[in-house]
């Protein structure tokens, strides 16, 4: 049999393994370009200027975005409603449905 606590045990793990990484993800509008943060610095970015078009799929407890560039495409996950906010606020028109 499993210990009583083992369980327990696993829960606080996923609980602790889940709030680090909905703390890395991040977005910031800075200068016309939106960057997604991470520990210790933000790496990534995309002006404003270069989205042709973004959509939203909406999943549960969060939103996967993907934004077309003129370089391609990416996807990010959005936990809290910050990267959709700033998307909506900046470039509303390529909003693709």
């Amino acid at each position: 049999m499993w210990p009583a606590d083992f369980f327990d045990s696993i829960g606080t793990w996923m609980e602790r393994k889940l709030r680090r990484l909905f703390e890395r993800r991040g977005y910031e509008f800075v200068d016309g370009i939106v960057r997604r943060q991470g520990k210790p610095i933000s790496t990534e970015g995309i002006a404003i200027s270069d989205i042709s078009a973004w959509s939203i799929f909406h999943e549960m407890g969060f939103d996967v975005l993907t934004i077309v560039t003129n370089a391609g495409s990416v996807r990010w996950l959005d936990f809290d409603g910050t990267l959709v906010g700033i998307l909506r606020r900046e470039a509303p028109s390529k909003l693709v449905e």
